[in-house]
């Protein structure tokens, strides 16, 4: 029997998989999930949306080119995270924003990304971080919301948000309400398709969102219970302290960015936990800072704040709740 020549052979640390869900093939999924609620944008406030995405894009994927060139790094914008990234910051302001905050968000949320290496290793969401650095800076710019087509009015001075803020008995002491409010709340039937409301670009139809929720479920790239826990602490929450007033309930779950950021910002992978549980914790404990900023700040929306709060906390959730390595029964200690 001759002998094996194993110098050829290349030796690799178990496991030894193969997969073809490559980064950039996850990234396509989620562009083509931000293509249903980019639709109903187009359809709800005009051709201006895609503007908006050709700014949003446009500035993410030039400036992280740019940046990798300078430092000599790869150049990585084939992977299309730099798309989707100028994709959530586009779709997740107003119609009336300048164009260019458009690309400033875009522009900050990629330098966020490349300071700290790059896809895969930033511990905060950069579109989440982006849209933050807007509203913070630049509330005026983003403060004004423009009605849908074939709407009667528009949310210019308060936002269904805002007024909800009025009515919950239990923390009345702690929520100030804005002057000068004349907007009402819409229906729930309204605030479900998007009809007749203003707001964000992506997110007013809460039922495009879950059917771009359904195909990342479909697809894999999500778990289905990651949103599903970011919004059920929202909606217990502010069941609760309203005297269990269900129509208050859905008012808060079916307004502003929540079911927007349960599909695409609590599922970021690079910024949340590895393990199962871990999501759980990160997920739960987003959607407790979400009711609880909506309660307590002066951001109605908490979405933002919440998850970059949680962001945060990755490391410890991580060292507390690490992932079972296979073949054991418990967790690493």
């Amino acid at each position: 029997m001759g002998k094996f020549n194993t110098s050829a052979l290349n030796t690799t640390p178990a496991p030894h998989l193969r997969s073809p869900r490559t980064s950039d093939w996850v990234m396509r999924q989620v562009i083509y999930a931000m293509m249903i609620p980019t639709a109903g944008a187009v359809y709800f406030f005009g051709y201006r949306v895609f503007l908006m995405l050709l700014v949003g894009v446009g500035a993410s994927v030039a400036f992280e080119y740019i940046y990798q060139k300078l430092a000599g790094r790869k150049i990585t914008i084939n992977d299309y995270s730099a798309v989707v990234t100028g994709w959530l910051i586009a779709l997740s302001l107003p119609l009336a924003t300048p164009l260019w905050t458009v690309a400033l968000g875009g522009v900050v949320s990629i330098a966020i990304k490349q300071i700290f290496g790059g896809i895969g290793k930033n511990p905060i969401n950069p579109a989440v971080f982006g849209r933050i650095f807007l509203s913070v800076l630049y509330y005026e710019e983003l403060g004004t919301f423009v009605a849908p087509r074939g709407a009667t009015d528009a949310f210019s001075s308060a936002t269904p948000l805002n007024v909800l803020k009025e009515d919950v008995p239990i923390f009345a002491d702690a929520v100030t309400a804005a002057t000068g409010m004349d907007a009402t709340i819409p229906s729930l039937w309204d605030l479900f398709l998007g009809t007749n409301l203003g707001g964000n670009i992506g997110d007013t139809s809460t039922l495009l969102l879950l059917l771009a929720f359904g195909y990342l479920v479909a697809r894999r790239i999500i778990e289905p219970y990651v949103p599903v826990l970011y919004v059920l602490p929202v909606a217990l929450i502010a069941l609760v302290t309203s005297g269990f007033d269900v129509e208050f309930m859905m008012q808060h779950v079916l307004s502003g960015s929540l079911v927007f950021a349960a599909v695409f910002m609590v599922t970021d992978y690079s910024s949340s936990p590895f393990s199962p549980h871990g999501k759980v914790a990160f997920a739960t404990g987003a959607g407790i800072l979400t009711i609880l900023f909506r309660f307590y700040s002066s951001y109605p929306g908490g979405v933002g704040f919440a998850i970059l709060t949680m962001n945060i906390f990755v490391p410890i959730i991580d060292r507390l709740l690490p992932p079972r390595i296979y073949g054991h029964k418990k967790r690493p200690s």
